[in-house]
């Protein structure tokens, strides 16, 4: 056997890394549909800028009546000031989505903006009267803002941030 005694030292070992924290599956979703809302606007952006050319090319505005007074062209040019303004908030749609994913604070307070945002934006509507009276006609209207919803709630109360490397 041998009799010598292990070394003794006062030093406390190195920090540990903390355990790498579990993506959360709500944040994962919010992100995807970030990315779907932002895309499907995108596309009506872009069909918004179709139909503007369209109107500008088909329609003879001396045969056609346009509302309010505006000229065809007018008209068309306001269609496609809509579309930008809709392209504009697209991109934000997917910027956002792309931090969700990436895990980034920046993108996670873009898709808490975007979500209340877009929730407020699309109540109206879900709770405006039908023709008949009633309210609550445009159940499409309630689907977006539950949507914008989860969007919040996975965002602000589901949100694990990403762990942070030992120094």
């Amino acid at each position: 056997m041998n009799d010598a005694t292990p070394e003794f030292r006062w030093e406390t070992p190195p920090p540990a890394a903390p355990p790498a924290r579990a993506r959360s599956g709500w944040s994962d979703a919010a992100g995807v549909i970030l990315l779907v809302l932002g895309t499907l606007a995108a596309l009506g952006g872009v069909g918004l800028l179709a139909v503007s050319q369209i109107w500008n090319d088909n329609f003879d505005t001396r045969a056609l009546p346009v509302p309010g007074g505006l000229s065809g062209e007018m008209f068309g040019q306001l269609f496609v000031v809509v579309a930008v303004v809709i392209l504009v908030i697209a991109a934000a749609y997917i910027l956002g989505g792309i931090g969700v994913l990436r895990r980034s604070g920046a993108g996670r307070w873009t898709g808490i903006v975007l979500g209340v945002l877009g929730g407020l934006l699309a109540l109206p509507g879900g709770l405006s009267a039908t023709s008949t009276g009633t309210t609550g006609g445009n159940s499409l209207n309630l689907v977006i803002v539950a949507v914008h919803v989860f969007v919040v709630v996975a965002l602000a109360m589901r949100w694990h941030p990403p762990a942070r490397p030992a120094v």
